[in-house]
């Protein structure tokens, strides 16, 4: 009895108060993990959900673009059943990988781009009235497809303001199924597309669903919240067209997200079952049993092991939150953090977006090995670099961020310099293998002073280094009014593109060729321009990203070769001797199996001889699929057009490719005459070279001429087909008529 004396029971207090106190503390820091890790899933479904909603209706958004041209095109057409607008619908059908199109007049006549005859569609035609314009169908199971899910699209045909009809793409509704299904969760994320009513839309093909919806049972009819109780609320919150999240227990436990997708009275629902991240709060608070077990045996020593652990795990948690694994520095959630907490909008920093410009070929010459060792060392000396209330950070594979206490521009940029000067001299290994590889580097500098999310900040920082990344003079920009004028030009330029397109905005402009021979213009180069209603002449720069953003900007090469077209018949019709033109050919359009065939029939349709017209193709664009590029330079050269090679270095394999390619022009690149004079070796190279290309009877042509030097140093070596702002500025078309026509 002597064990149970008064000295040993207060030490048994003090053993079993030490054991609540850790046993409580290791409650409250489960529950807090079980907080922070319900908040975090919540994030990434919601995250998920938005994302699949974005494809969705990205798809159809594109859909609706592309059927208005389409719908410009036929209402042209005095008969809308016209053979010519027959064949446009098989084409888009085609492009688009539709089932079919459909045309309809007021009176529900329709032609079908498969010849497939169906039931009046007089109902298409009062749906896109009704509605004022786009329209949506539900989805059906077609009667002529072997019991295909289809979804249509409508849009209204106009001639003159008035409608005159519609025009309806038929989809696989799988297309859209397919954007739901995501890799993600090892397959065990779902996405449900409903109508407000409860009845499906579609549904995943996966046939083990956690919630059996069907496409002809409502909620009202259906069983749903027999067993699962949390989704009462469900009918009334779409009902009302709201959007929320849903925490279901029980015998299925998951977490539903629900938005409306904006389409008809579709609902998105995601799923993703409680399981895939329950395991995590279980193995934490397994950790914390244990760690009560030894305090049970050790009383005090495990007391104290366990406010240790407590400390490791914090950190631990804090570690897979807020650090890249990689670099070890912070990732893009710990740089956020940080400038959320800046003082007055953090007036006196400056956001930097440094990136890697050339670390994707890295990688793919080198390995993905020297990569991640590059990784590493850029990021030790990033931060070596920040000073005490400044931070670096890795937000993606080759871009980092710093945030650094400095809003003098000069001071900025004296600070970089420095930086860029000791990443230079980062050699490039694998661990064993020193590399003669130089990394490029360049960054865009956003001084802060004004209220903007992160995200937002991060995204126009983005553009900004995209839209600086062709200027290789320097590797430190920065986001000034210039940069924020062009960004917001183009917000405002999206919405008008489709018009632009419509009322053909797009005009001509040109630049002249100059036989110094002969003294006489030889041809023309024609470059776009945007004739905007309000903000007048656009260039290019400005507005080839809108194009890329509403999938038009192929479509750019075909209105300017359709205009150049015009412009010929125009000078043919009036009496004068028109002079050839040159049109640059995107890589992306030489490589459809289209492009020849609408070529071909845009010149048919203005009955203008192909001999006038010059097509510029990019050099890089011959090396992929080489073989069937140069099987198609044949055909339109046998057809009567002229090819010729832009921007041609004299390489041995570009002297190669022009062997088997038999182009009948090439433009050197500029390149060779803006470094100044060349010496005795590289002038006789050079005219050896241009003889070569002339036996091949391969004319020459020289861009981007600005002086007169120049001109004579091309004259010496026998290149006399000279453009350039010494004998022509770019101009529009009337004062082109004028320098050519007007003697």
């Amino acid at each position: 009895m002597k064990f149970i004396s008064k000295k040993n029971g207060i030490r048994i207090l003090i053993a079993l108060a030490v054991f609540g106190v850790v046993l409580l503390v290791a409650r409250l820091y489960a529950v807090s993990v079980s907080n922070m890790l319900e908040k975090n899933n919540k994030s990434l479904l919601s995250e998920l959900s938005d994302q699949c909603n974005n494809l969705i209706l990205e798809k159809i958004d594109n859909n609706f673009t592309s059927l208005e041209v389409l719908a410009d095109a036929i209402a042209n057409s005095e008969d809308l059943f016209s053979e010519q607008n027959q064949k446009m619908t098989q084409q888009y059908a085609k492009k688009n990988q539709s089932v079919r199109i459909l045309i309809s007049d007021m009176a529900g006549n329709l032609k079908a781009s498969d010849g497939i005859r169906t039931k009046n569609h007089k109902d298409i035609v009062d749906e896109v009235k009704k509605n004022g314009g786009r329209t949506v169908s539900e989805v059906t199971v077609s009667e002529v497809d072997d019991g295909l899910e289809i979804i249509a699209i409508s849009v209204p045909l106009y001639r003159n303001d008035v409608m005159v009809g519609t025009v309806t793409c038929v989809d696989d509704m799988s297309q859209y199924s397919d954007l739901m299904s995501f890799p993600l969760f090892e397959g065990n994320a779902y996405h449900y597309v409903l109508h407000s009513t409860g009845e499906a839309v579609t549904l995943p093909e996966d046939g083990s669903l956690p919630f059996d919806f069907a496409t002809d049972v409502s909620f009202e009819q259906g069983d749903f919240f027999k067993d699962v109780k949390a989704l009462k609320k469900l009918p009334d919150e779409m009902a009302q067209g709201n959007s929320g999240m849903i925490d279901v227990k029980g015998k299925i436990a998951a977490y539903i997200n629900y938005q409306p997708l904006g389409i008809n009275d579709w609902y998105l629902l995601s799923v993703i079952p409680d399981h895939l991240f329950s395991h995590q709060t279980r193995s934490i608070t397994g950790m914390m049993l244990l760690v009560n077990l030894f305090v049970g045996l050790l009383i005090v020593g495990l007391a104290s092991f366990a406010v240790l652990s407590y400390r490791s795990k914090n950190k631990m948690m804090h570690y897979f939150a807020y650090v890249d694994r990689l670099t070890q520095l912070p990732n893009y959630q710990s740089v956020m953090d940080f400038y959320e907490k800046l003082p007055q909008a953090g007036k006196s920093y400056s956001y930097v977006l440094f990136h890697i410009d050339n670390f994707q070929m890295l990688n793919r010459i080198l390995g993905y090995v020297s990569g991640s060792t590059q990784l590493k060392k850029i990021a030790t000396a990033l931060q070596e670099f920040v000073k005490p209330g400044e931070i670096a950070g890795r937000i993606r594979e080759d871009n980092f961020v710093l945030l650094i206490k400095e809003s003098n521009r000069r001071q900025c940029s004296e600070r970089l310099k420095n930086l860029f000067d000791t990443l230079q001299k980062i050699q490039v290994t694998d661990g064993e293998i020193t590399y003669n590889y130089n990394c490029i580097y360049s960054c865009i500098v956003y001084p802060l002073g004004s209220e903007i999310h992160f995200d937002k900040l991060s995204e126009q920082a983005v553009w900004a280094l995209k839209k600086q990344k062709n200027d290789k003079r320097v590797n430190i920009h920065y986001f000034d009014q210039n940069l924020k004028n062009k960004l917001e030009l183009q917000n405002e330029l999206v919405a008008d593109v489709c018009q632009a397109i419509r009322n053909h905005e797009f005009a001509l402009y040109f630049q002249l060729q100059y036989d110094t021979s002969t003294n006489e213009f030889v041809g023309g180069e024609i470059f776009p321009r945007w004739k905007h209603p309000q903000k007048g002449i656009i260039v290019p720069e400005d507005f080839i990203s809108v194009l890329e953003t509403a999938g038009l900007a192929l479509e750019l090469d075909m209105i300017m070769l359709e205009e150049a077209c015009k412009k010929l018949r125009s000078w043919i019709d009036r009496g004068l001797m028109p002079i050839p033109l040159s049109i640059n050919i995107s890589r992306l359009n030489i490589h459809r199996t289209d492009f020849v065939q609408r070529i071909k029939q845009i010149v048919q349709h203005y009955k203008i001889s192909p001999a006038l017209l010059t097509l510029e193709l990019a050099e890089t664009a011959i090396y992929v699929d080489t073989e069937r590029v140069i099987g198609m330079i044949h055909t339109l050269k046998d057809y009567g057009f002229t090819l010729s090679i832009d921007n041609f270095d004299l390489g041995y394999s570009s002297l190669n490719m022009l062997r088997q390619a038999s182009v009948d022009m090439i433009k050197l690149n500029q390149a060779f005459f803006s470094k100044g004079g060349m010496d005795q070796k590289d002038t006789i190279v050079l005219q050896n070279i241009i003889n070569t290309i002339k036996l091949l009877d391969i004319q020459i042509v020289a861009e981007g001429i600005q002086t007169q030097q120049q001109a004579d140093f091309l004259n010496k070596i026998g290149c006399n087909i000279i453009q350039g702002t010494l004998y022509s500025k770019l101009m529009p078309e009337e004062e082109f008529e004028k320098m050519v026509f007007t003697e």
